[in-house]
């Protein structure tokens, strides 16, 4: 935004400080002393000082008719100070102004404004969403896979009795495919604290969540129905006493939705895409994620507890039966999984470029490369491992190798998991490209100025600036243009720039910029000897 106006004459102008601009004074001086050609008042909150260990701190002032007296902290340190000041003029226009000085020695320049909470929230943040992922991934696997696993014993027919149905008999309860019953009970408590560990870490995720969400002052709403979602799923799961049964299992296949359906309020499917498809993706995918990381995790509590020392295939059969059956699982789940996950990542990403261009494409491919990789796992112990299994000599050493090599599977998928975590709080869409450098035309009644900024960030500036008529050619002026910035954000300045000509029409203005941001660039240039146009324009200065 430009806008040109008049500056008026009868504004105060600073003659001098004390401490003087760019000093270094021995020891920290009590107040600083502004001094005017006319009396001048203070304006309560006008005068802030900057330094590079703390915030910004305001100041009191007070006025003694042309002097402006500001009182210094008693807590300042070696280093280098910047004060904004503001104040009035007998005509009440604010007149305002930046001193810098140091003490002792120069120090680092003062800090601008701090970063804002969201930024600094942004490492809790990903930590909590990987909590919540991994563990509450890891309680519906586990879960599944117990009820995948788990069976009735039936009596086996006497040998050489008719193949008639026997009937029912007493047994020690549900027990697991391939284990004895001591080994299952064993192997029920191990599943049954990982599933409650699972089940507090994920939750605590998702409580810490939903509170860094309530320190950023985001909308909580979707946070608390995350929370709700996975405190109700892991209910369901956890309530089914009987894993085996069909009422049991209808309980784990509804927690295990429920526990997913939490992902959904926070993740980039609550934004992008047709609801009606981009939702049930996200489910899905979460959904098969969970099967294929808990029950890798159940898999391998399985394969731990074959301690049968055994070569022949018998003794590793059973487990056979388990591997098969969990084989058809993983199988679907890795359909699924890939499928959702393509649907996902042409609805998000914006274009294909997004890909390389934005962090959430780069860690996309990482999370794609680390699942390719326990994909090829995955299919190495389908095809190689199992034939293995059933083998009459080999089969409870490779069921050995089996649990080895499940377990470097599981650890990678929950790195992929982790990724996860991270893409819900990056952004899909690519950054446009800032202009290499700062440009920019403001007109001033009949001439026009153009300037160009460089290096465009914190510290020395060098402003570049031509000056054309109304035909397009270079002209000059009586005195050189005049340059003054404010940072918008903090009211600091303004900053008179130094300006002396290069070459015909052109001049060159130093300045130095302590704060990234908005900064607004006042123009002047004396046209004739009653008129002095000012434009401003904003530019953005970098850290």
């Amino acid at each position: 935004m430009i806008v040109t106006a008049t500056p008026a004459a009868a504004h105060a102008r600073l003659l001098g400080t004390d401490p003087a601009e760019d000093a270094v004074v021995a020891t920290r001086p009590e107040t600083v002393r502004l001094t005017f050609d006319q009396p001048v008042r203070a304006i309560d909150g006008g005068t802030v000082l900057y330094a590079a260990d703390r915030e910004p701190r305001t100041l009191p002032a007070t006025a003694d008719g042309a002097v402006l007296l500001v009182a210094l902290p008693g807590d300042l340190g070696p280093g280098s100070y910047l004060l904004g000041w503001r104040a009035g003029s007998e005509d009440s226009h604010p007149i305002s102004g930046v001193l810098e000085f140091s003490i002792g020695h120069r120090g680092p320049p003062p800090a601008g404004p701090q970063p804002d909470t969201a930024e600094v929230a942004e490492p809790f943040r990903i930590l909590a969403q990987a909590a919540a992922y991994l563990g509450l991934l890891l309680v519906i696997g586990l879960a599944v896979f117990d009820a995948l696993a788990t069976i009735t014993p039936r009596p086996e027919p006497v040998e050489g009795q008719a193949s008639t149905r026997p009937e029912p008999v007493e047994g020690p309860g549900p027990v697991r495919l391939g284990t004895s019953t001591s080994s299952a009970r064993d192997e029920a408590q191990l599943r049954r604290r990982l599933e409650l560990g699972g089940g507090a870490v994920g939750l605590a995720g998702w409580i810490g969540i939903a509170v860094i969400t309530a320190r950023t002052g985001a909308p909580l709403v979707p946070a608390l129905g995350s929370v709700l979602l996975a405190a109700a799923g892991l209910g369901l799961l956890f309530a089914a006493p009987d894993r085996g049964t069909r009422a049991g299992r209808v309980l784990v296949g509804a927690g295990a939705v429920v526990a997913a359906a939490a992902a959904l309020p926070l993740g980039h499917g609550a934004a992008k895409g047709p609801a009606w498809l981009m939702l049930p993706a996200d489910l899905l995918h979460v959904l098969t994620g969970g099967l294929w990381l808990g029950g890798l995790v159940g898999l391998v509590i399985l394969l731990a507890s074959a301690r049968v020392r055994e070569p022949e295939a018998a003794a590793a059969l059973p487990y056979a039966k388990v591997l098969d059956r969990f084989s058809i699982v993983a199988v679907t789940a890795l359909v699924l999984l890939a499928g959702s996950g393509t649907v996902q990542t042409l609805l998000i990403l914006p274009e294909p470029r997004a890909l390389f261009d934005t962090g959430y494409g780069r860690v996309l491919l990482v999370k794609i490369g680390l699942t390719a990789v326990a994909v090829v796992l995955a299919a190495g112990h389908h095809y190689r491992m199992l034939p293995r299994v059933r083998a009459a000599r080999t089969g409870t050493a490779a069921l050995r190798r089996l649990r080895r090599g499940v377990l470097n599977e599981a650890a990678i998928l929950a790195l992929a998991v982790v990724t996860a975590g991270v893409l819900v709080g990056l952004s899909p869409v690519p950054a446009e490209p800032g202009p290499p450098v700062r440009d920019f035309t403001v007109r001033l009644d009949m001439i026009t100025v153009r300037g160009h900024l460089d290096p465009g960030r914190i510290g020395g500036n060098v402003v570049e600036m031509t000056i054309v008529d109304a035909e397009g050619r270079q002209t000059r002026t009586a005195e050189s243009p005049r340059l003054r910035a404010i940072h918008r954000a903090s009211g600091l300045g303004p900053i008179d720039g130094t300006t002396s000509p290069a070459a015909a029409g052109s001049y060159r203005a130093s300045l130095d910029l302590p704060l990234a941001g908005t900064w607004r660039f006042e123009i002047s240039v004396r046209t004739s000897t009653f008129a002095e146009p000012v434009a401003t324009v904003d530019v953005e200065i970098t850290p």
